[in-house]
């Protein structure tokens, strides 16, 4: 009887779900394939729009770069200029769009706010300072780049006996100092002729910028980092975590392979607060705030790449770049392409834009050079109100007229 139930309930279903039998399952079946259909020529038709739109918009930037080139062959300065333009339009609505935002707007204030206040009462230093700092900011630029040459160039100062870092060192200072000094002087050339007469004298005047002015500033910036800085061209490439790094002015004698010892790691400590990090050059050892771990003696050349009768030292490492070092010898490090790392640039390199930044020493002696009565060539360029400042002066005291008190008059 089961049995006969269970059949039964079968034959149920397969009537239930046989289109054939069952006409309202049927006009389901009906309607799906229609719908399948209807979304299989709705893409279809969407894929060909989209590739006459493509065609068009194909055909359209063709025909655009044929008349912006022929544009350029024809008048290639106006072509120049109208773009630099649409670029400093942009750069202006992205600013103006900026400043919108409440969080932008009052950073913005923060620094200009108080900047003017000290252009207004120290109009001399602020031209100094405004100069000095965006000059060093420059010449720091110019640096950095030079650093990310040498890395991609993979080029230390141990490839090659030191002589690719060097060149590329030297290069690089050369033409930091450059571009500081060109900074330099547009930023003064901007400011001078809104700083008033009497602070003008204090500041050497703004002749033309000539080429030899250029070389100059890059014969300076070499000089000041290689002879009064001692600074080591060389020193400005990477540093390799397999060998010491530019930074590894001091180390401390091992006893072979094995750990140091307390006495050891007294003196390593020592020079790591002296010197830093011999890879990096970071005067903080790691941990909370920089001061929670203390400076490891790194093994130089590593245990693991260490030849038969090699001088091992130790070195004080940081922890950051111990941890990267031990990656790299042990081949787990996927996120650090090779051994080599861009390091702060060394003391010399910073210290070295001060001297050239806006000429202090040319700036602070030059009102010593001054003569007393030749101060309208030391002031510089005399402004429209200055000018219209003098003449109303001058009027003021110019008699008129004829009679009693007049030169030539009766009285």
């Amino acid at each position: 009887g089961s049995s006969g139930g269970v059949e039964e309930m079968l034959g149920k279903a397969g009537a239930f779900f046989d289109k054939d039998k069952n006409s309202q399952l049927s006009s389901y079946y009906d309607k799906g394939d229609e719908t399948m259909d209807k979304m299989v020529s709705s893409g279809q038709d969407f894929a060909k729009r989209a590739a006459r739109e493509a065609e068009k918009a194909a055909k359209r930037a063709l025909k655009s770069g044929e008349a912006f080139a022929a544009r350029v062959r024809e008048d290639p300065q106006g072509v120049a200029t109208r773009l630099g333009d649409d670029i400093a339009g942009r750069v202006s609505a992205a600013g103006d769009l900026a400043m919108k935002v409440p969080l932008v707007r009052a950073a913005r204030n923060s620094v200009r706010t108080p900047w003017l206040r000290f252009r207004v009462s120290h109009p001399e230093w602020s031209e100094r300072v405004t100069a000095g700092g965006l000059a060093v900011v420059g010449y720091l630029g110019v640096v950095a780049a030079g650093q990310r040459f040498a890395l991609a160039s993979q080029v230390t100062l141990y490839t090659a006996k030191g002589v690719p870092a060097t060149t590329i060192g030297a290069a690089t200072i050369a033409v930091a100092g450059a571009v500081a000094g060109e900074i330099s002087y547009r930023v003064a050339a901007q400011l001078r002729p809104h700083t008033p007469p009497h602070a003008r004298r204090n500041l050497p005047p703004l002749g033309r910028r000539e080429p030899y002015h250029l070389l100059t500033d890059a014969a300076l910036s070499l000089f000041f980092f290689r002879v009064l800085l001692r600074g080591d061209f060389k020193r400005l490439a990477p540093s390799d975590l397999t060998k010491p790094g530019a930074f590894g002015f001091e180390w401390v004698k091992t006893t072979g392979e094995n750990y140091a010892n307390a006495a050891q790691r007294t003196k390593v400590v020592a020079v790591g607060w002296k010197r830093g990090c011999h890879h990096c050059g970071t005067r903080f050892p790691g941990g909370l705030l920089g001061f929670g771990r203390r400076w490891i003696a790194d093994h130089q050349p590593p245990n693991k790449l260490v030849g038969n009768g090699e001088i091992q030292r130790f070195y004080p490492h940081c922890q950051s770049c111990s941890a990267a070092q031990s990656a790299v010898l042990r081949g787990q490090a996927s996120w650090i392409r090779s051994s080599l790392m861009i390091h702060a640039p060394p003391g010399s390199a910073i210290w070295a834009p001060l001297f050239l930044a806006p000429r202090p020493l040319l700036s602070l002696i030059a009102p010593f050079f001054r003569r007393p009565d030749d101060l309208r060539t030391t002031q510089g360029t005399r402004s429209t109100a200055d000018n219209l400042a003098g003449q109303l002066r001058e009027a003021e005291f110019k008699p008129t007229g004829t009679g009693p008190g007049f030169p030539g008059g009766r009285g």
